[in-house]
């Protein structure tokens, strides 16, 4: 992660930086993009990168942590259901703004490709409405939420992987929660 100066820097220069290694860590991965190459591209010296970070991993801490906070707010806050009906609409409003903001944002896409984040905080707040409209048992609980986040990643996972199955894949996931949960 980035040091702490890291977030006393202008904030248009913090986006700018972030944009510029995003691209090069979604084109090169993280293995073969270059920290210098970013900074040179991204404007500012060497000197002023390690003032901002210890090196190219925190700065792609910094990527992945930007891609996750924008993440968290296409997936919004989960509201309590009123119902079943309700709470499956919910669920496919966030797939579909899910799925719009990694079509529009493919360096997002291969940044996850690359590592699938699990759905820890979104999660427990999915299954604990699932709970109270009748969708999973009070005492499966626990169990819900970590196979609940497995079946989340895998499927993020596989989307990840195969762009052209998600609209059918995101189609099959109510009736594959459904099942799980049952």
């Amino acid at each position: 992660m980035p040091l702490p100066r890291f977030d006393r820097l202008a904030p248009e220069m913090r986006s700018a930086l972030l944009d510029v290694a995003r691209i090069h860590f979604a084109r090169d991965g993280f293995a073969e993009a270059s920290y210098n190459r970013i900074i040179a591209e991204a404007g500012i010296s060497k000197t002023s990168a390690y003032h901002y970070f210890d090196g190219k991993a925190d700065l792609y801490g910094a990527v992945r942590a930007d891609v996750l906070a924008r993440l968290a707010v296409v997936l919004d806050a989960w509201e309590p259901s009123a119902d079943i009906d309700h709470f499956w609409r919910q669920f496919e409003g966030v797939s579909a703004r899910l799925a719009d903001h990694l079509a529009g944002h493919p360096d997002d896409r291969a940044l996850l490709a690359a590592e699938v984040p699990t759905a820890d905080a979104w999660t427990p707040v999915v299954i604990d409405d699932a709970v109270r409209v009748g969708l999973v048992r009070p005492e499966d609980r626990q169990l819900m939420v970590r196979l609940t986040s497995a079946l989340l990643a895998a499927t993020d996972e596989f989307v990840l992987a195969h762009p052209e199955e998600q609209d059918a894949t995101a189609a099959r996931l109510p009736a594959l929660l459904t099942a799980l949960w049952s």
